[in-house]
This record gives structure tokens, C-alpha cells and sequence, in this order.
């Protein structure tokens, strides 16, 4: 059967090593919406990218981090002279496990508009959702993101995962 998924996988793949090695010049990663980036995935930009952190508690602050949404800064890598973007997609509203679906689909929806309308051909991102976001990524995310990938084939999503 040569269904949705055989096709989208040729635009989403997975990948076993450090999202933060990609050679893509989008790397979307899963925040709450309560100005926490204590765990998982979220800590480990807040640590490699302040300007990540320092726009995510901006947003915050303004009241503009709701659910669904991201927001992308272009960031210093470190120990490096070169640039990434880094997108803070707002996949939970509480820290833990809070994810949902829907936000997941509609925050990479609309990264994905703005990666294809700026030309970029990667997005790299984790398991949005799954270890501490609590959802389960062969059975929830993983189809899903499929699905939406379908609209977006100038763009491979990459999935990292340990």
C-alpha cells in the first residue's frame, strides 16, 4: 500500500543523533507557555542559545506565547561564527506532561509556512511532545506531522531523536 505514509516519509525523516548538529538553518524545538524552559530539549537551547531564551520570556511577558504559536530568532551558534534560526513553538501550556496534538500541528504549521515561504529546504526539530510532553510518537505525533508534511514538499522535515 503506497499511502500517506510512504509519501510523506520522503519528506519526513527521522533521524538518531543531536538535533543541534543539523545543517539546517531552522531548528524548531517545544515550549510551555508559562515561561519555563527548565527541561528536556527547551533547557538545552535556553543553555546554547540566550537569544532563544531572552525572545521566549519576551514573548511571555507580553502575553503573546499562547499555545499553537512560534516565534523564531536568529541566533548565534555557539562556539561557531555561524547563525541558526531557532523556533520556539509553543507545543503545551504547562511544563510536564501537557502537550497536545493540536498545538503541536498548528505551531509547525506555521513554521513550516514561514520556512517554505523564506526558501528553506530543512527543519529540524525532536520528538515535539513525546518523553516529557507525554504523547506518544509513533501512534499520535509522528502521523500527524505526515499528514501536514504532504503540504510541504519543498520542505524535509527532520526529526531527531537519541
Amino acid at each position: 500500500n503506497l499511502g500517506p505514509s510512504w509519501y510523506a516519509s520522503f519528506m519526513l525523516t527521522e533521524i538518531q543523533g543531536d538535533l543541534f548538529e543539523t545543517k539546517a538553518f531552522v531548528i524548531g524545538h517545544g515550549v510551555n507557555t508559562h515561561g519555563v524552559m527548565g527541561a528536556g530539549v527547551a533547557a538545552i537551547v535556553r543553555n546554547k542559545f540566550p537569544a532563544a531564551y531572552n525572545e521566549y520570556i519576551r514573548q511571555y511577558h507580553a502575553g503573546t506565547l499562547l499555545p499553537g504559536s512560534f516565534h523564531g530568532v536568529w541566533a548565534q551558534k555557539p562556539d561557531s561564527s555561524s547563525r541558526v534560526w531557532i523556533y520556539n513553538l509553543a507545543t503545551q501550556d504547562l511544563p510536564g506532561p501537557h502537550a497536545k496534538l493540536g498545538w503541536i500541528v498548528e505551531s509547525v504549521r506555521k513554521a513550516l509556512d514561514e520556512v517554505s515561504a523564506n526558501g528553506f529546504e530543512t527543519f529540524a526539530i525532536p520528538r515535539l511532545g513525546c518523553g516529557i510532553g507525554g504523547l506518544d510518537w509513533e501512534l499520535q505525533v509522528k502521523p500527524a506531522l505526515e499528514i501536514l508534511a504532504l503540504a510541504y514538499p519543498d520542505v524535509t522535515i527532520e526529526v531527531y531523536f537519541l
